[in-house]
This record gives structure tokens, C-alpha cells and sequence, in this order.
């Protein structure tokens, strides 16, 4: 009967071991890529989700949500942007009939005046 002896195995284990050492070493590098791949989907999720709440505190809002539901349930027909160019306007137009206000207010005051003193002539 023939003994039993590993040593013609060997190369042939040999073999298999490097073989599952290089399939390890490729599944840990695809791991780290997968890592650094899902960190910076964090990273921009984060940031965008940062941004948002920024903008939406900016308009005075909580956070995005609460902007965001105040837009869908507001049912303006005009957006936003052309609503903000609109406010401006609307204010330069306000500016200049105060200031015409005024004039008027004064014109006024002149003219009580006057009335005043030809009623007092009288």
C-alpha cells in the first residue's frame, strides 16, 4: 500500500492559494473603490441638502421642505424669480410715488397755508 504524502499537492495548492489571494486582493480594491464611490455620494448629498436649507432659510423658511410645500400649495402663476424681478419694480415704482407723496403733502401744506392767511385778510 502506497503512502499518503501532501507533497504532490503542494504546487497545485500552491496554485489555488494564489489564485483566491489575487480574487481577495481584487474584491478589496473594488471594496475601497466602492467605499470612496459611496462617501462621496454622502459628501454631495450632504452638501446639497446643506445648500437647500441654506436657500430655504435665505427666503425665510424652517428648511426645504417647509419652502417647498409653501410653493406647491401657493398656486402662483408667475415663478418665483420672475415674482422677486417684479418686487423690485413694484418698489422702485412705491420709491418714486412716495417721494411724488410728499411733494404733494408739502404743495398741500403751502396752500392750506395761504388759504389761512387770505381767510384772516378777510
Amino acid at each position: 500500500m502506497a503512502t499518503f504524502s501532501s507533497v504532490q499537492d503542494r504546487p497545485r495548492d500552491k496554485l489555488l492559494h494564489e489564485k483566491h489571494q489575487k480574487e481577495l486582493g481584487e474584491k478589496d480594491r473594488k471594496i475601497e473603490r466602492l467605499q470612496r464611490a459611496n462617501d462621496e455620494s454622502w459628501k454631495r448629498h450632504f452638501d446639497a441638502q446643506a445648500r437647500g436649507n441654506h436657500f430655504a432659510q435665505a427666503l425665510g423658511f424652517h428648511d426645504i421642505f417647509e419652502a417647498q410645500t409653501a410653493i406647491d400649495i401657493a398656486g402662483h402663476e408667475m415663478p418665483y424669480k420672475e415674482c422677486f424681478t417684479r418686487v423690485d419694480t413694484l418698489r422702485g415704482q412705491v420709491s418714486g410715488l412716495q417721494a411724488e407723496n410728499s411733494e404733494l403733502l408739502e404743495r398741500i401744506t403751502a396752500l392750506e397755508a395761504e388759504n389761512t392767511r387770505k381767510a384772516a385778510e378777510n
